[in-house]
């Protein structure tokens, strides 16, 4: 592959686009740092993340990305897939500000769908946020971001609150932010965050509505 420039970075992580060698096509590559990970105690998710993507795969999903190649060397792991030109909702709706209620809708209902099909194959996203959620060449929404994925076992079980921090807290349901053994509905938590962004642009107030209900408990 050319690397051509970087997209976005993490403390652990870097986005890059790039194309292959004898191609025009564009595609994004992850290239997660191994020492990194290892420091942060996250290596078995990019187990997780390496195996969910695979999973994702297999649906063929319109809404999820496809996975073209994976593979890693001494330094890194490399993940492979779309390129997406249209953005993310977040820089939708930096530039746009709220959205009016079809538009929404439109991306409400795309973003049911996706979940549905996740949740159908037994992942939990645990991560979903206007970044983490991309708009294609044509329009349509496609979610990304399973850094955080979990696909628990038994299909259906609790998953540990003993997990290390992660996610948009804005966008949390309460039993990650607390801590707490969570399941399927914490993706659903998040995409009512998500509606009320794309309706007021601002997810302030949800968040001040779990803190102060919850602050009790903390």
């Amino acid at each position: 592959f050319e690397i051509l420039h970087v997209l976005s970075s993490s403390r652990e992580s870097t986005l890059h686009l790039c194309r292959e060698r004898d191609g025009l096509k564009l595609y994004a590559i992850k290239i997660i740092n191994k020492n990194r990970i290892s420091v942060s105690g996250r290596s078995k998710n990019i187990c997780y993340e390496q195996n969910i993507l695979k999973k994702i795969e297999e649906l063929e999903h319109p809404f999820l990305p496809p996975l073209y190649w994976n593979f890693q060397d001494e330094v890194s792991v490399y993940f492979v897939t779309d390129f997406y030109s249209g953005g993310n909702l977040y820089e939708k709706l930096t530039q746009d500000g709220p959205f009016d209620c079809d538009r929404a809708h439109f991306y409400a209902c795309e973003l049911v769908a996706g979940m549905a099909a996740l949740h159908g194959a037994g992942i939990i996203h645990r991560d979903l946020k206007p970044e983490n959620i991309m708009i294609d060449i044509y329009g349509h929404i496609v979610i990304t971001g399973f850094s955080c994925a979990m696909m628990p076992t038994p299909c259906g079980a609790p998953c540990s609150g003993d997990i290390p921090e992660f996610g948009a807290r804005g966008y949390q349901a309460p039993e990650l932010f607390l801590g707490w053994m969570h399941d399927f509905s914490v993706d659903c938590w998040s995409f009512g965050a998500i509606l009320y962004t794309m309706l007021y642009a601002s997810v302030g107030g949800v968040f001040l509505f779990v803190y102060w209900t919850f602050l009790p408990s903390l």
